[in-house]
């Protein structure tokens, strides 16, 4: 009997010690999860605002009645974008802190496209005046 207790004891020890190992390793993947789709998110804000800028300056270019439509994924967790004189910010929110991915262009642009994520179709329009943004 004596014999039965000690191997049970020793495994109980053995899955305990385990568990203690194994929790920090769970955590920090928690945490590194979170960061990485962080920066994912913004990384693909960058690339929108990227995109955006060089269809404005085409479509400028081109001239007054000159309009082009991209199709770009919104990420998750964009609270707001701006787009006013001549630069696009997109506001993206992790753990309660608002980072800015912002975008600079020598064209006067304004206009609005929705923050919801998914994949939208945005308008840009060259004006009299400069560039018009829109989406769907």
């Amino acid at each position: 009997m004596k014999r039965c207790g000690q191997v049970s004891m020793e495994y109980m020890l053995v899955i305990g010690f385990s568990l203690l190992l194994f929790l920090p390793v769970l955590l920090i993947y928690g945490f590194e999860r979170e960061h990485l789709v962080h920066n994912v998110n913004m990384q693909q804000a960058n690339e929108i605002i990227r995109k955006m800028i060089d269809t404005t300056e085409t479509v400028y270019y081109m001239g007054a009645p000159s309009k082009m439509t991209i199709k770009a994924y919104i990420p998750r967790n964009v609270v707001a974008v701006n787009i006013t004189d001549n630069e696009i910010i997109f506001f993206i929110k992790h753990q309660n802190i608002i980072s800015e991915a912002v975008g600079y262009s020598e064209i006067n642009m304004s206009g609005s496209i929705t923050s919801r994520p998914g994949i939208h179709r945005i308008a840009v329009e060259a004006t009299d005046q400069g560039v018009i943004i829109s989406s769907d």
